[in-house]
């Protein structure tokens, strides 16, 4: 039996993330009342916390699917809301280079940035961890360098 509401998403980290080259899987399942209300989206973490809005039980915390606060255009619209859209938010909202941004009780003033960058998580989060924790999940012929992921660890 063929299922037209599952999809399997796979997003490829942008160049100039911590996400860059790691692979990122996403179940969607459209309900019987899509296209009236958002789809359920599940990320595949494989236990790993790699971003605020991507935690390890595979939720996905975005205005659009609404698992998020937002308002107006953030929000899901059965006219003018798609598929794609959900994607590329994720992509261009999620997956992005500055991912504690995301951190919404945190704020982005400068004394709040100065905080996150000094906390053990952000540290863990921030920059390489996530390229790191994403090696085994790599593209079949990444030009990613040991040096440049790693930050000089040594390696083949």
């Amino acid at each position: 039996m063929c299922r037209l509401d599952l999809l399997r998403v796979a997003i490829v980290g942008a160049s100039g993330t911590p996400y860059q080259d790691g692979l990122f899987f996403f179940d969607l399942q459209l309900s019987s009342s899509y296209p009236t209300v958002p789809p359920q989206v599940h990320y595949r973490s494989f236990g790993l916390n790699l971003n605020p809005n991507l935690d390890e039980s595979g939720t996905v915390c975005l205005s659009l699917l609404d698992t998020f606060g937002g308002e107006g255009v953030e929000l899901w619209s059965p006219e003018m809301s798609a598929i794609l859209q959900v994607v590329v938010s994720i992509q261009g909202l999620v997956l992005m280079a500055q991912p504690l941004y995301n951190e919404a009780h945190l704020g982005t003033s400068k004394g709040a940035r100065n905080e996150i960058m000094s906390t053990p998580r952000t540290r863990a989060c921030s920059s390489s961890a996530p390229r790191c924790t994403c090696c085994a999940a790599r593209r079949p012929g990444s030009r990613t360098s040991w040096k440049r992921t790693f930050g000089g660890a040594g390696g083949a």
